[in-house]
């Protein structure tokens, strides 16, 4: 397993966002993570992105203890979340240059990512000046910039349009195919369905499923909420 938590909880003041969490995610897995909004999905991602540090419990990767990889762990990882890691005042091009100095990446690989995202004619622009879909393109951008094994998306489809999540959803499937592991937090999957081999689903911060996607429909996956 790539990854296995023991008894993984979070815990802000008096207020448990997540309880005793034990889950084992294999290598070249896709995972979808289900729950309602404020479930508890995006504390346990944030949690295996090393994001987060837990309260209790302990995450294992690669059979290792999660914090005893140290920064080399990012290089592993590519996180999508909200927009907030982005330079809001410099331009899109700028916000992923600046990504691919941090991986010691060529400048051509901002070139490449900035076609695959569709992003050229918007280049110039500051992310001032971006939808929200666009910043979350340019999101999406930075997350897989340095060509990372490990996947995490959190509500990756939130505030795009039709034509992007396709091109998304293209995009997961194509590393899916690959053997990345990936792992997928959102409370909307019909769009998503055909590709995730196991679902955890997540309920007042605590795990009430966890099984192959082909044992649940997404009906079913409702019925737990």
């Amino acid at each position: 397993m790539i990854y296995s938590t023991n008894n993984l909880s979070k815990v802000y003041g008096t207020k448990v966002v997540l309880r005793k969490v034990n889950l084992s995610i294999g290598e070249g897995e896709f995972l979808l993570l289900a729950g309602h909004n404020g479930a508890g999905k995006s504390t346990l991602i944030s949690l295996l992105a090393n994001r987060l540090k837990p309260t209790k419990g302990e995450i294992l990767y690669n059979e290792k203890p999660l914090k005893s990889w140290g920064n080399g762990y990012y290089n592993h990882v590519g996180f999508l979340g909200d927009a907030t890691n982005l330079y809001p005042q410099l331009t899109v091009y700028r916000n992923l240059t600046l990504v691919a100095k941090i991986y010691g990446l060529p400048q051509s690989r901002v070139d490449d990512v900035l076609e695959e995202f569709s992003l050229e004619v918007h280049k110039g622009k500051k992310l001032t000046e971006l939808s929200k879909g666009l910043k979350q393109r340019v999101n999406f951008a930075r997350a897989i910039m340095h060509n990372p094994k490990i996947i995490m998306a959190d509500e990756p489809f939130s505030g795009i349009d039709i034509t992007f999540t396709k091109t998304m959803v293209d995009m997961l499937e194509g590393w899916k195919n690959m053997g990345r592991t990936i792992i997928l937090a959102t409370h909307t999957f019909d769009h998503i369905w055909h590709l995730p081999h196991r679902v955890a689903i997540i309920k007042d911060a605590s795990l009430v499923y966890h099984d192959n996607t082909e044992n649940i429909s997404p009906e079913g996956i409702v019925e737990h909420y």
